[in-house]
């Protein structure tokens, strides 16, 4: 019986070794997750920045942009003003179109605008989603290492046990161990007694037979 709850805590603990080796790995892979998605939050980030600079840069374009529009509107005006009266319109539109090649581009920058805003806003989603992913994933992490150390108390747990059990087997061993010779010896000495007895027996059937021999040559005397 003792060794049968032996054999079955032995079991048990290599159930809870196979559980802790098994959440070790899991432990490993979590943790190399968590470092890729670090790496991949930190580019985002620092995408992020970068978009923003980009945005400020461009706004503050837009903002020259509308100065030099305001400057093309009065390009007519600044022209009469400055004694052109007598310029012909294709003279005017030739230098307005001058003045529009040094503007930027407005049609140019609304689309760059607007690309840059909406990559914002995708690298924000983006950004949310891996922040959430790595809090889930630190979570995860949080709960094996609690399953892990709940695992290994119960492993110290059986071990004490298992151990307890094993002195008390090799107490046992010894106590039937030491019975067993005794039983021996008392054996071989009752085996000696009785042989003795048997002897003792004969010996006396051996007199009682010559005895009556000798009473039997009596009486025919």
């Amino acid at each position: 019986m003792e060794e049968d709850v032996s054999n079955n805590f032995k079991e048990r603990l290599k159930c809870e070794e196979k559980a802790k080796v098994e959440i070790e790995q899991k432990l490993v892979k979590s943790i190399e997750s968590q470092d890729v998605l670090n790496t991949k939050v930190e580019s985002l980030e620092n995408e992020l920045h970068t978009m923003v600079d980009e945005k400020q840069t461009i706004a503050h374009e837009v903002d020259v942009l509308k100065d030099c529009l305001l400057q093309f509107k009065g390009v007519r005006e600044g022209l009469r003003e400055e004694g052109d009266d007598e310029i012909d319109e294709d003279e005017l539109l030739q230098k307005q179109k001058e003045k529009l090649l040094d503007l930027i581009d407005v049609s140019r920058v609304q689309r760059r605008l607007k690309l840059v805003e909406t990559e914002k806003g995708s690298l924000h989603f983006d950004l949310e989603a891996e922040r959430k992913a790595r809090e889930e994933n630190h979570e995860l992490l949080s709960k094996w290492e609690a399953k892990y150390e709940n695992e290994l108390s119960i492993k110290c747990k059986v071990e004490r046990e298992l151990q307890m059990l094993q002195a008390k087997l090799n107490v046992m061993q010894d106590y039937y161990a030491k019975r067993d010779v005794e039983m021996q010896g008392k054996l071989g000495k009752e085996q000696s007694c009785r042989e003795s007895t048997e002897m003792k027996l004969a010996e006396k059937d051996e007199k009682t037979s010559q005895f009556e021999q000798m009473l039997e040559d009596y009486k025919t005397m």
